[in-house]
């Protein structure tokens, strides 16, 4: 009975500590006359950023790319947009990466394609 409580704590305790801090939202982007569905890796912090876009897609250098800025205001958020609950996003499409940010103004801004 012991082995298996130290057991269950165990696993509740790895589980916890690997676990990283995002979302996965689906995004209906306009283009042209239609909307695309995308993929969205939503977080709050950089740290959790720069751990997923490792695991994603490796881009280089990009803490000097966000750095630099280069932000666009791209598109904007409709009232409600589960996206803009978070401070960052990212979006992988084939070779492609996009990086997000939501600035509470309502839009949504974004560099990317490296």
């Amino acid at each position: 009975m012991v082995k298996k409580f130290f057991f269950i704590i165990l696993i509740f305790i790895s589980v916890s500590l690997y676990s990283l801090d995002y979302d996965i939202v689906t995004v209906d982007l306009p283009y042209g006359q239609t909307t695309l569905k995308a993929t969205f890796y939503c977080f709050n912090d950089l740290e959790t950023g720069q751990a997923l876009a490792d695991k994603l897609f490796k881009p280089i250098n990009l803490k000097n790319e966000l750095r630099k800025g280069g932000f666009k205001k791209l598109m904007m958020l409709p009232v409600g947009a589960k996206i803009s609950g978070y401070n960052y996003s990212i979006m992988t499409y084939e070779r492609e990466f996009w990086f997000f940010e939501t600035r509470d103004d309502g839009w949504l801004w974004g560099t990317g394609r490296w």
